[in-house]
Formats: structure tokens, C-alpha cells, sequence
């Protein structure tokens, strides 16, 4: 059986200009030193409904190197949105989500 634990990233809430590209890496060591199977997603949380951008959002994939994540790029946020990026891996037997605000700036 699997366990889902949260975990909010550090540095969040992060804030992310127009036309900027944000690059996050995730040291996930204290919760597991070889993680696995990263599905990472970015919604649109502004109006207080979860709109999946994930497709307009992110650039390219993520990629594991020991403990560290590196996350797709995110581009294209607009100022005054406010967004939810999430991670899911796994590792030592359990499912992990980390997460992090972004706010859209000028």
C-alpha cells in the first residue's frame, strides 16, 4: 500500500514575470533519495478553479539525477494570475506531491 504525502516546495510562493521562463529543481532527499516517475502539472488557480495549463505552460519534461528533480520549464504565465504547479513521484515504496504557488507579474 502506498502512502500520499504533500509537501509544499521551498521558495514558494515563486514569482514569475511575462515573458520570463522559471526553472525549478526539487531536492526531494528527505523524502526519498531516489525518486521516480515524475508527472509534474501547473493550473490556473485564479478564479478559485483549477484550470489545467499544463500544455501551454510547461516546456519539455522532467528529468531525475539522484535526489534532485528538475522540473519542465514554465513559461507563458500572464500578470495577475496566480497558478499551482505539482510534482508526483515516488520513492521507497511511497507516492510524494510536492507543490508551489507562482504569481504572474509584470
Amino acid at each position: 500500500m502506498s502512502v500520499t504525502t504533500v509537501r509544499k516546495i521551498p521558495g514558494s510562493p515563486f514569482p514569475i514575470g511575462e515573458g520570463e521562463q522559471l526553472p525549478i529543481t526539487l531536492d526531494t532527499a528527505k523524502w526519498a533519495a531516489a525518486p521516480a516517475s515524475p508527472v509534474v502539472t501547473l493550473a490556473d488557480i485564479t478564479t478559485g478553479t483549477e484550470v489545467d495549463v499544463s500544455a501551454t505552460n510547461l516546456s519539455g519534461s522532467a528529468t531525475v539525477n539522484g535526489s534532485v528533480i528538475t522540473l519542465p520549464l514554465i513559461t507563458n504565465c500572464t500578470r495577475d494570475r496566480q497558478y499551482l504547479l505539482r510534482v508526483r513521484f515516488t520513492g521507497g515504496g511511497a507516492t510524494f506531491v510536492a507543490w508551489a504557488e507562482l504569481n504572474g507579474e509584470r
